[in-house]
């Protein structure tokens, strides 16, 4: 049976003074006397419970649970493992975003050769690949963010030759013509 906070209600397991979650201490509203105290007992499980003399209670005993690996002594230096917060934990629905992000990359950067509208997919993967580096498969997410800044960079300097160009009638690196002499 859990216990639960009488301040925000949450569900508390375990030997606890204090919620975890608010810090209200808290009350254990069975008195100890009733129950003679359980030591854990090493080693497997009690295959039956063992009466409590003088009691018609059924008292089972605590045991360890057993681990998934056989983990040696920790040392000071030692690093512990702990769950990772909710906000950094990786999402496996981001893996379409880390492979979505690759894809218009490479996409984008061929057409960016070609055509200052390539920066929209290249935007729109930078996107995608900031998402997809919450998933699992963080390498694709980097490198379609690499390939989408490129090609947006691309795409960049393409477009503003091009605008030179209508506004000029030239491209920056070629000189200008020079105007025809009237012959009279």
């Amino acid at each position: 049976m859990a216990l639960k906070c009488e301040k925000c209600g949450e569900e508390l397991l375990g030997a606890v003074n204090r919620c975890w979650r608010c810090g209200t201490k808290v009350e254990l509203s069975v008195p100890a006397a009733t129950h003679p105290p359980l030591s854990p007992v090493a080693g497997p499980p009690a295959a039956t419970p063992a009466e409590v003399p003088g009691e018609d209670v059924v008292v089972a005993a605590l045991v360890q649970p057993p681990s998934r690996k056989e983990a040696a002594p920790s040392s000071p230096g030692a690093p512990v493992s702990r769950p990772r917060p909710y906000h950094l934990r990786q999402l496996t629905a981001a893996q379409g975003g880390a492979i979505a992000a690759l894809v218009l990359g490479l996409m984008s950067l061929v057409a960016s050769f070609y055509t200052e509208l390539a920066a929209i997919p290249a935007a729109f993967g930078l996107g995608l690949g900031a998402w997809g580096l919450f998933s699992p498969r963080r390498g694709p997410a980097i490198l379609g963010l690499l390939l989408c800044f490129l090609a947006l960079a691309t795409a960049s300097v393409n477009g503003a030759v091009s605008l030179y160009k209508q506004a000029y009638g030239h491209a920056p690196w070629e000189a200008p013509a020079e105007p025809a002499e009237p012959e009279f």
